[in-house]
């Protein structure tokens, strides 16, 4: 009896902390940079549930890195999830910035809240070039803004990739290995003995374990090896083509660029393999901020 009351008042002590943090919604962020970002703020395994404020600690996270544009923090029991969006513009809100060109491109439209344009809509933009200033004279006086906005524009991009008829490749097999760890707070405790040689691809999988919908500081980690054997493959002419214009088509979702069309795309055979450059006109945000710094001016 004695030792059901204490495993109790245990459980309920350890339910009102954090033992587990699942970060959802990066995709050029690391998630070991996000858990390390909110450790400087107090923010981790162990950390009091009551002390995870989500306003406060969203605007934190946006400083320290400044590819999170947006960041909640939900607690779950004993689970924080935080949810990140990312952002390709560096921006300080608390400082006056410049808007300048992220590609070459022809400015389609310019959607700014403050500072004063430099170029309009039509002109043509090359990287780097100055769109929206931050700085200018007004009443005899110098006014420093931050400006916030969208610059659009026309730009076009030439893609090329090319690849042997021959190729080796690495090809999944059916006997897949699985070591399992136990986690008990944040310390991992091995359940397997041996390690796993050669070439592989690995999967890991938490499972916490809970009592009474109570999450606890004990989970099961499972890593699934998969090997992979290397094997001599021959593309056709169609295949090779197929497989560089999907690569090409990664690169362009990478780039995160939605709006686009194919202008051209042009083939060219070799005896050893096809190389494929493919043009595409999108219409794309090109703003890219550039914080001014008030020290350095006279």
């Amino acid at each position: 009896i004695v030792g059901a009351a204490v495993f109790i008042l245990l459980l309920n002590f350890l339910s009102g902390y954090i033992w587990n943090i699942e970060v959802c919604g990066n995709e050029t962020v690391k998630k070991e940079d996000i858990i390390n970002a909110c450790k400087t703020f107090d923010v981790g395994i162990g950390t009091n549930k009551r002390k995870i404020k989500s306003s406060i600690l969203s605007q934190k996270l946006a400083l320290k890195i400044p590819e999170v544009a947006w960041g909640s923090f939900n607690v779950e029991g004993s689970k924080l999830t935080v949810n990140i969006t990312e952002t390709r513009l560096k921006q300080n809100r608390n400082c006056p910035n410049n808007i300048k060109a992220a590609a070459d491109g022809i400015i389609e439209k310019i959607d700014i809240s403050g500072g004063m344009a430099v170029l309009k809509v039509g002109d043509t933009v090359h990287t780097g070039d100055l769109i929206v200033s931050g700085t200018f004279e007004s009443m005899n006086q110098t006014v420093f803004e931050n400006i916030t906005g969208t610059v659009t524009a026309k730009t076009t991009r030439t893609f090329t990739v090319s690849g042997n008829y021959k190729q080796q490749i690495s090809v999944p097999q059916k006997n897949t290995v699985k070591h399992k760890m136990l986690r008990v707070f944040n310390i991992k405790i091995p359940l397997y003995l041996g390690n796993v040689q050669g070439d592989y691809e690995s999967k890991i999988k938490t499972e916490s374990l809970k009592i009474t919908g109570c999450e606890l500081p004990v989970s099961i980690i499972t890593k699934k090896f998969t090997p992979l054997e290397k094997i001599n493959v021959k593309y056709s002419q169609e295949e090779l083509t197929k497989k560089l214009e999907k690569t090409i088509e990664k690169q362009i979702k990478d780039l995160k660029i939605k709006d686009y069309e194919t202008e051209n795309t042009k083939i060219e055979k070799s005896e050893k393999g096809i190389t494929v450059n493919k043009t595409i006109t999108a219409h794309e945000n090109i703003a890219y901020y550039e914080e001014i710094l008030i020290g350095d001016i006279d």
